[in-house]
């Protein structure tokens, strides 16, 4: 965070060398209370009343990218290789073949779902009371 240009719009560009001299960068702003700005000789109660007012406007590490964007072409790229995934796994037959070895496993015969039917649709000939 740019604490500089944050004081000069605040009006306040005079603390610059205050919060230089102090050690206060973004990380720390984020924190000061009105105790720690009187330790740092604002005596003013209207700028140290602005400058929390200011200081609890900011968003938490508002200098580092959201989450969100730094992953959303990471997320793509991942949906990406799902998709591939299933289409490889249809190609090869590999979905019919997992859904035939199921069929025989229940030994029920029928059909199981497919992704047209209901995803709570129950296996074919199978009732509740079995």
């Amino acid at each position: 965070m740019d604490i500089p240009a944050w004081l000069l719009g605040l009006g306040l560009e005079q603390y610059e060398s205050l919060f230089r001299a102090n050690h206060i960068h973004g990380d720390l702003l984020r924190s000061l209370t009105a105790e720690d700005l009187r330790e740092l000789g604002i005596s003013s109660v209207g700028h140290r009343r602005r400058l929390l007012d200011a200081i609890n406007a900011l968003q938490p590490a508002a200098d580092m990218p959201t989450p969100v964007a730094a992953n959303a072409t990471e997320d793509r790229a991942l949906i990406k290789r799902a998709q591939c995934l299933f289409e490889d796994m249809n190609a090869t037959g590999w979905i019919e073949e997992a859904r035939a070895a199921a069929l025989s496993q229940n030994g029920k015969g029928g059909t199981l779902p497919t992704a047209k039917t209901s995803p709570n649709a129950s296996v074919a000939g199978e009732s509740s009371g079995q």
